[in-house]
């Protein structure tokens, strides 16, 4: 049965494909290699669910399935490569991969050395609680206080976020 949830992820699968598709077609010698080797290198540090999170049975998520339809388009196949949020910029600028996902925050600085396509995730910073004390916390102060053990991945926006606002 089709659900309005699987319909809403074909459809964000689709025009993020489509889009990563539109910007490959444009990326001339990049383009040219991933085509004549048939291989295009997908970096991820593939720990940031729902885009790209690494299970023993593999990489999955929304940034992974529409790598997956873009390799499939292009009739390439996909090598993951490793990476981390400290080294993601320097790894891609290092041509360690082709191109990078996995929840990847559009900013000022990394537009500045990297192309990047236009986000398709509407949402900013969330944080994440027990759910028994949901309540407690409405706003950013809520969360910065002594007695709140704040969590951030290293090397990310997010580290960037809870260092300059917690």
């Amino acid at each position: 049965m089709i659900t309005k949830k699987k319909l809403a992820m074909a459809a964000t699968v689709l025009v993020a494909g489509l889009s990563l598709f539109s910007q490959a077609v444009q990326a001339g010698p990049r383009l040219d290699k991933i085509l004549e080797t048939k291989v295009i290198r997908v970096g991820t540090p593939g720990d940031y669910r729902p885009f790209a999170i690494k299970t023993d049975a593999g990489l999955s998520g929304h940034d992974i399935d529409v790598i997956e339809a873009m390799a499939k388009e292009l009739g390439v196949k996909i090598e993951y490569v490793q990476t981390s949020w400290p080294n993601l910029m320097k790894d891609l600028q290092a041509d360690q991969f082709d191109i990078a996902v996995g929840g990847i925050t559009r900013n000022v600085a990394r537009i500045r050395l990297i192309e990047m396509l236009p986000g398709y995730a509407p949402f900013g910073k969330v944080a994440l609680v027990r759910s028994a004390e949901k309540a407690k916390y409405n706003t950013v102060d809520d969360l910065n206080k002594p007695t709140v053990r704040v969590i951030k991945n290293p090397g990310g926006t997010n580290e960037t976020f809870v260092l300059q606002n917690l």
